[in-house]
């Protein structure tokens, strides 16, 4: 409980620090980090995989698909290699001691 009050304390100095200056105020930085990766079980089915596959890739090209796409405030989805998450899993196992391997 105690720990609490502490940050609560911080926070409102941090607050008090900033009065006057405009808001939101970037106060730290982490990544770049690839945002959680679309997934399917491993049974689907070749074609029906194939075809979310693309629905997703073209969604940016479609009136319909970039209205969902503005929706979560997203581009476009794009495939990456896999280790674009490399860092994600580096952090993990440093906090975690979880393997890193994929």
């Amino acid at each position: 409980m105690r720990r609490n009050w502490l940050l609560l304390a911080v926070l409102a100095l941090l607050l008090a620090s900033c009065a006057g200056e405009s808001y939101p105020r970037v106060i730290a930085k982490l990544g770049p980090f690839g945002i959680p990766p679309v997934v399917v079980h491993l049974d689907l089915d070749p074609v029906l995989k194939a075809q979310l596959r693309a629905a997703l890739l073209d969604m940016a090209d479609d009136p319909r698909g970039q209205a969902v796409l503005d929706a979560l405030m997203m581009d476009r989805f794009v495939v990456v290699n896999d280790s674009i998450y490399t860092s994600i899993r580096q952090m993990a196992s440093a906090l975690r001691g979880w393997n890193v391997s994929p």
